[in-house]
């Protein structure tokens, strides 16, 4: 019978001979699973999510159908493993603090070990042994009771003495299956409040330390018993992080004995089409199509980023699976279960009934969500914890967004980057002979908790792709997302450069207010027109264009806060009951951290006019909220001037049309502005007010008009990229928001 597909239980996932086929098997694979004699691959080594239970299983199952009889075990083909659960609610704190030597867990693990093996031989073992540990015969039932009686410890090496000079009773094959030794470490001691209590600043980690002492014992165990009779072969599961933290001279022995268990991209590709070729074909979103991705998604070309661009400002593009791919961390049962939820997905009748583009919008948006769980499943695994409402959401704040520059990484806590890079949630760019620039992402949990990795130079670092759904809580998708590249392990990196227009008339408004800025005014030591020439001059762009970029950056994101307010605000006034207040206050709080207010008064004065840059970024800073507030989010006159000035942003604010005329005109220049309007409606019914949007617009410069057509889409597309989310209360909220706000903003090409 064929197999079901997406199976995500490691035990399930290998059920006999008609599992053999859907195994991917690597070179590294295939020597694990050759059986025999002559096998001496003892340890399974890896992180979460990489099949270590599927091939335990598999391996014991090669066992039983080629030796029968000949291999005695503690599994049988209905249960393949044996899964270790420890019984230790005794087990108190001081227990913890003295009981954390691997030393103990050696001792605990031998005897344990060859209690089960004379056991599964037939063998009788000491009585003063057997009563100790009720004449069990079952390796978890063994391990509490031996741990129950702790206090006997010094006793215990007496016993394993008797055993290892009865060894060569056992003349013939014993095979022991071990499986989940990590998580029943975990569930014992690491999920207890008490056992938590350790002291994270001294690295010194009690609780932790029998997680990783209790896994490299049992590694030291087994390979103990091997030397003392070969007839005797142990298999055991090993979690990665536990490994990298084995400190003893006898590891390369051990090494010997192990396989770490590892996939590279084209592994994974062919685990998700072995997956999709097990879906019966009525389940198939295309049938007939070419590829077994077009026949499970209904299309496999090139799907266009939201975003990333080219130098020639063209959509990046990739493939269906290179975009699931770089949402996961590159494990199989990560991919497994996107499988599983596309699956969900493409079998629902409405799918069948949309465009291809419509397709590729729903695979998008499920996999990106998808992918937010799969980073709050990975915190759930580091160890000892992750402190993610602490250190990872300063991160996030206080990063700009995917793509991070040296120099702003070198302002972030060195010890939590250190920390994210060891983890691969943090990548770097590797630079090649002739230019070329590859992304780098370290493989998940392959980190040593208590030795981080130091993170190589790079001109760039990057976020991996799975914490995109937090960062746009803080930042929006055009406002964090690196414009020239799609981020993923393995992709191209491509600089910034092609992003810097040589000629100074890209930046300089077409009109400015006061005399059209071409003579001094307001107490300003040169005219407007003389400042916006002099630091857009094609000799000084290359030094003032990144710190412009930045400010008309942050400017952005103050703007997609504020749009973000100002909807919440009209679902607050259109849905009884609706409760944003909440997140109003959250994003209204959020604003103080972008240094809205500043000086928009001062005067430029100074003789030497690059003394005025400064004063000169503040005002091109403020003109840009100003302008977004007023073009697209509708907002008073009054209100934007108060949000700039003093804060917080008020609705409904008032203030004297004079003064907020003469704010605009001579702290941010702008023209065409009328006293008599004190906010610019996007009613359809004021032909007048979108008249004069669009005479304001058509005096900005082309990098004003580029930037603010950039935000509109930014604005709009967030709503509905985001409709799942908690970002909103109800998803008929977001499709609200869709109708009665976002496509009624203003456009200036309508």
């Amino acid at each position: 019978m064929k197999p079901s597909p997406w199976p995500l239980d490691g035990i399930k996932a290998f059920s006999g001979s008609e599992s053999q086929s859907q195994i991917i098997k690597t070179g590294l694979i295939e020597t694990y699973l050759s059986v025999g004699n002559h096998d001496d691959k003892f340890y399974l080594i890896g992180s979460k999510g990489l099949g270590k239970t599927t091939l335990l299983s598999y391996k014991s199952w090669l066992y039983h159908e080629q030796f029968g009889n000949a291999y005695k075990s503690n599994t049988s083909t209905d249960e393949l493993t044996e899964n270790l659960e420890i019984n230790a609610k005794t087990f108190s704190k001081e227990d913890l603090f003295s009981f954390r030597s691997v030393t103990d867990w050696k001792t605990l693990w031998k005897l344990t070990l060859w209690i089960l093996s004379f056991k599964i031989y037939g063998l009788e073992i000491n009585p003063q042994l057997d009563e100790m540990i009720q004449k069990s015969s079952r390796l978890s039932t063994i391990f509490s009771k031996l741990l129950a009686n702790r206090k006997k410890i010094a006793a215990f090496p007496q016993y394993i003495n008797e055993f290892i000079e009865n060894a060569k009773k056992i003349k013939s094959g014993v095979a022991i299956f071990i499986d989940d030794v990590d998580q029943a470490f975990e569930q014992c001691f690491l999920s207890n409040e008490h056992y938590s209590l350790d002291d994270e600043e001294a690295n010194a980690w009690p609780a932790v330390s029998i997680w990783v002492n209790g896994q490299n014992a049992l590694i030291a165990a087994i390979y103990a018993i091997r030397r003392q009779n070969h007839h005797i072969k142990i298999f055991a599961t090993i979690r990665t992080e536990a490994y990298r933290c084995m400190e003893e001279q006898m590891a390369p022995n051990y090494e010997d004995h192990a396989i770490f268990l590892e996939y590279d991209k084209a592994d994974i590709r062919d685990i998700f089409i072995k997956n999709i070729q097990l879906i019966p074909d009525e389940q198939l979103a295309y049938r007939t199509g070419q590829t077994s991705i077009e026949q499970f998604l209904g299309f496999d070309d090139e799907m266009n980023h939201r975003f990333a661009v080219d130098y020639s400002n063209e959509p990046r593009k990739e493939s269906a699976f290179d975009f699931i791919f770089r949402h996961t961390y590159g494990r199989p049962r990560e991919i497994v279960h996107m499988g599983k939820q596309l699956h969900g997905l493409v079998t629902q009748p409405s799918y069948h009934k949309l465009s291809r583009g419509e397709k590729i919008e729903k695979v998008r948006t499920m996999a990106t969500q998808f992918a937010d769980k799969l980073f709050a499943d990975y915190r759930k695994q580091i160890i000892p914890n992750f402190d993610y409402d602490g250190k990872f959401m300063q991160f996030i704040k206080a990063v700009p967004g995917n793509v991070i520059p040296t120099e702003e990484l070198g302002r972030l806590d060195t010890q939590t980057t250190r920390l994210y890079y060891s983890l691969g949630l943090l990548g770097r760019v590797e630079e090649y002979p002739f230019g070329k620039k590859i992304q780098r992402f370290l493989p998940a949990a392959e980190y040593n908790y208590t030795n981080l990795l130091d993170i190589p130079n790079s001109e760039f670092y990057i976020i991996h792709p799975t914490i995109d759904q937090v960062l746009l809580k803080y930042h929006t998708y055009g406002d964090f997302y690196y414009k020239y590249c799609i981020i993923g392990n393995g992709y191209p990196f491509h600089s910034p450069q092609g992003d810097m227009p040589k000629q100074r008339a890209h930046y300089i408004p077409k009109e400015l207010s006061g005399h059209d800025g071409k003579v001094p005014a307001d107490g300003n030591a040169c005219s407007i027109r003389e400042y916006y020439n002099h630091f857009f001059g094609d000799e000084r762009i290359p030094k003032f264009y990144g710190t412009y970029v930045n400010e008309i950056n942050l400017a952005k994101r103050v703007l997609t806060k504020l749009a973000r307010i100002c909807y919440f605000h009209r679902l607050n006034k259109s849905f009884a009951g609706a409760q944003y207040a909440g997140k109003i206050r959250a994003f209204t709080q959020e604003l103080e951290d972008f240094s809205i207010t500043r000086p928009y008064y001062n005067i430029m004065n100074e003789e030497d006019i690059d003394a005025s840059q400064s004063k000169f970024l503040d005002k091109l800073f403020g003109r840009t909220i100003a302008l977004g507030a007023i073009l697209f989010l509708d907002l008073r006159f009054a209100s934007i001037k108060k949000l700039l000035l003093t804060g917080p942003i008020d609705l409904k604010c008032e203030d004297d049309p004079d003064t907020v005329y003469q704010f605009f005109r001579r702290s941010f220049f702008i023209p065409n502005l009328s006293k008599k309007d004190q906010s610019l409606s996007n009613d359809s019914k004021l032909p007048e007010h979108r008249k004069a949007k669009q005479s304001i617009f058509d005096t900005l410069s082309a990098f004003e008009q580029d930037t603010l057509i950039e935000l509109r889409k930014i604005v709009i597309q967030e709503v509905e990229m985001t409709s799942d989310t908690d970002l909103f209360i109800e998803p008929a909220h977001a499709e609200w928001v869709i109708q009665n706000v976002m496509n009624k903003i203003w456009n200036p090409f309508q």
